[in-house]
This record gives structure tokens, sequence and C-alpha cells, in this order.
């Protein structure tokens, strides 16, 4: 298979279910106003691509192909470039970065369903602390799930990560705001 490169394409407007680009590199592409949906290429760089007004929904983006994907292929590369991407202006709904996305060369979206937590393994042992204290099981297996978002990406080599909470459900929204603070904590 060889690499596809794509640059400067306006793919603005583009409605897409479980898309994979294969091996692929997308310099200086435009989003804008995509719907994408279930996006999940380990062997694909994106970089300078613009996302405003995108939704992007369930997708994954990757640092670099798993271990077994390098040993199955030993001429992919063992790092996508992945840098430069504008998501400040998109909806990212359970979306996930692993593998070593950089995620301070990617401008991101702010909310208050958004949290950008930096060290992943100290903010997980903060935020079970905190967890742990709320009395009442609605909240505490929300916050149970956030939790666990995290511990799965530490486990795919994602030490700083994004988090979008819409789908946990918590009783008591200062709860949310709560572990929120703990997480990002520097």
């Amino acid at each position: 298979m060889v690499f596809s490169e794509y640059r400067g394409c306006d793919f603005g407007g583009l409605r897409g279910a479980n898309l994979a680009s294969g091996r692929g590199r997308f310099v200086g592409c435009s989003f804008r106003g995509a719907r994408l949906r279930g996006f999940n290429a380990r062997s694909m760089s994106m970089v300078d691509c613009d996302f405003t007004e995108a939704v992007v929904r369930s997708c994954v983006f990757w640092g670099a192909p798993l271990v077994m994907d390098l040993e199955r292929d030993p001429s992919l590369p063992v790092a996508n470039e992945f840098r430069g991407n504008d998501f400040s202006g998109a909806d990212l709904v359970s979306c996930s970065f692993r593998r070593g996305v950089d995620l301070d060369a990617q401008k991101l979206p702010e909310a208050d369903y958004y949290a950008r937590v930096r060290h992943a393994p100290a903010a997980l042992e903060r935020g079970r602390e905190l967890v742990a204290s709320w009395d009442g099981l609605g909240d505490q297996e929300s916050g149970q799930n956030v939790l666990n978002a995290i511990a799965r990406d530490i486990e795919v080599d994602q030490l700083d990560q994004f988090i979008d909470v819409r789908r946990c459900k918590f009783t008591d929204p200062d709860r949310w705001q709560q572990l929120k603070q703990v997480l990002e904590q520097a």
C-alpha cells in the first residue's frame, strides 16, 4: 500500500461515517463544516488542517501506529505527524487522541464539558481520591466513567489528554466542575 497525500484539499461539508484513510497525510486541508463519525486511522498524519464548525464524533487520532501494525508492516513510519490542526471551532464528541499526539501543538475547543488533562497518570490519582470522597452512587459512577476513559488512553501512550464528558450524566453539575478542576491541575 502507498501513502496518499492531500495538500490544500477542501473536504468542507463532507458527511462521512466510519471513515478510514488507510495510509494518508493531510496537509493544510479544510474540514470546515464537515460531519465525521468513526474516523480511526493509525497510519495517518494531519498537519495544519482546519476543522472550524465541524462535528467530529467518535473519532480517534493517532500519534503513532500500534506496535503490532509496525511489526506487520515495517514500512510504516514509527510516528505520524500531527501538528498545527485547528479544532478550536469544532465540536469534538467522544473523540480520543492516542499514542503520543502532542495536544499543545493543536488548537483545541474550550467548553464546560471538555477538560484538558496534562500528566494524566497524576491527574488520574487526584481524580480517584476526589471521586471516592463523593456520596451518592450516580455521580460516583459518572466520575468513574471519566476516570476509566483517562486510564484507557494512558494504556495507549497518551499522557496528555482531551476529555469530553457529555455522555457522563452528573446529577450535580458542580461535581463535574470539581473533577474538572482536579484533572486540569498542572
